[in-house]
C-alpha cells in the first residue's frame, strides 16, 4: 500500500517529456499515451492493473515459429508456438493446477502438471495443440493442448482457483514469423522482439512493422514523363526515396 500511496501523490505532477515521471507515467512507458511525461488517471489505470497481476506472467511468446526455437517431438524435430513465463515473486512456486488458455471465456482450458517454477525464473512451454494432457516432449518441454493464432488472440495464465487472471495479454496483435511479442520487465513496454529470447531476458521491444509501400504507377517501360505519388497505410511513416541510388 506504500507503493499505491506514492503513485497517488504523483498522480497530477507534469514532468519533462524523457524522465517519465522518475517512473510514475506508464503509459509513457509502456509507448501508449499522446503525452508523454505527464502522469495522470491513465497511468493509475495501467498501475491498478499490473498490481492485480503476478506473480506468474507471460513474458515472452511467438504465434508464427518458423523453425526459430526448436525441440524435438517423438524424435522428429518440430517448431511449436511457444509460451515464455516468469516467476516475478521470491518464492518458488508449484504450478500444479495452474492453467493457461487463448480463450478467456475458458479459463481452465490446459492445466499444468506439478512442475515448480523457480523465484526469478523462466519456464517456456510449447502451444502445439497436443490431445495428450500432459505431454512432455523428448526434451522436457511442457506442450498445451491449443496452439496460437498469429492473426492475434487472447493469452493468458490463471490461477489454481480457475477464476484469478494471474497475468493475460487480451487480444494480442497480430503477429509475424520468427518475431515474438512480449514485456520488457524493466520499462513494462509491450512490443515485439527481433531477437526471441525464450527461457532469457528479453531485449529491446518495438511498438509494430511499418506496412508496404503503395504506388500510384506500376513498374514498367514508359516513354513520356508523369507524377508517381507514393503512399503507407502505416499513420506517421516517412517515405523517403533516391534517384541515384544513394
Amino acid at each position: 500500500l506504500d507503493d499505491l500511496l506514492v503513485m497517488a501523490q504523483e498522480w497530477m505532477i507534469d514532468c519533462t517529456p524523457m524522465d517519465f515521471c522518475s517512473g510514475t507515467d506508464l503509459t509513457g512507458l509502456i509507448g501508449k499515451t499522446t503525452d508523454p511525461g505527464r502522469t495522470d488517471l491513465q497511468d493509475f489505470t495501467v498501475f491498478s492493473n499490473l498490481w492485480l497481476q503476478g506473480p506468474i506472467m507471460i513474458t515472452e511468446f511467438m504465434a508464427s515459429n518458423g523453425n526459430n526455437f526448436v525441440t524435438m517431438v517423438n524424435g522428429m524435430e518440430a517448431d511449436p508456438d511457444w509460451i515464455e513465463l516468469y516467476n516475478t515473486s521470491s518464492d518458488d512456486i508449484n504450478l500444479d493446477g495452474w492453467y493457461l488458455t487463448d480463450d478467456m471465456n475458458i479459463l481452465n482450458k490446459w492445466r499444468f502438471p506439478p512442475v515448480v517454477l523457480e523465484a526469478g525464473r523462466h519456464l517456456v512451454v510449447f502451444a502445439s495443440g497436443q490431445t495428450t494432457v500432459p505431454y512432455v516432449d523428448d526434451l522436457g518441454y511442457l506442450h498445451t493442448n491449443f496452439s496460437l493464432s498469429p492473426d492475434g488472440e487472447d493469452l493468458a495464465i490463471i490461477q489454481p482457483d480457475g477464476q484469478t487472471v494471474s497475468h493475460a495479454w487480451q487480444a494480442f496483435p497480430e503477429q509475424e514469423t520468427n518475431y515474438s511479442y512480449g514485456l520488457e520487465l524493466q520499462t513494462l513496454k509491450s512490443g515485439y522482439f527481433e531477437t526471441p529470447t525464450p527461457d532469457a531476458t528479453n531485449g529491446a521491444a518495438f511498438l509494430g512493422f511499418v506496412a508496404d509501400t503503395q504506388f500510384s504507377q506500376d513498374r514498367g517501360f514508359y516513354t513520356a514523363p508523369f507524377n508517381v505519388v507514393i503512399t503507407c497505410q502505416t499513420p506517421g511513416a516517412e517515405i523517403r526515396y533516391t534517384t541515384n541510388g544513394s
